[in-house]
């Protein structure tokens, strides 16, 4: 899969269909998403606005550790939490609003986020 991602002609060069694998992982998450969804919909109940808060959260999160990195985003999570954390302590009301500020500034001196990597298809 990743050998498809990376060079989809090389692979399909080589005799492998790589449609079928990438619906296959793509069911797999559809799936995993949809159990998960069922289980914390049980703990929390629902509503139409369930997943905002998390979602512009993931979103900040994946722009600032950059895409394709998985450290970028495991490092950018953990500076989002102790920042909104130490926020909160300080000046409450400006907690939400530091980590749309560290986005701001992250994408002004790094637009392909802390860790991103450069692709040059798209560059």
């Amino acid at each position: 899969m990743r050998a498809g991602v990376a060079d989809s002609e090389m692979v399909r060069a080589m005799g492998i269909s790589i449609k079928p694998i990438l619906s296959l992982v793509f069911a797999i998450g559809v799936g995993l998403a949809a159990v998960a969804g069922s289980m914390s919909a049980s703990l929390t109940g629902v509503q139409p606005a369930l997943g905002n808060d998390i979602v512009t959260a993931a979103f900040v999160i994946c722009v600032l550790g950059g895409l394709g990195s998985f450290w970028g985003v495991v490092f950018a999570g953990l500076l989002m939490g102790v920042l909104k954390g130490v926020t909160a302590l300080y000046i409450p009301p400006a907690a939400e609003v530091s980590i749309y500020a560290l986005m701001v500034l992250v994408l002004i001196f790094r637009p392909r986020g802390m860790f991103g990597i450069r692709f040059d298809r798209l560059e």
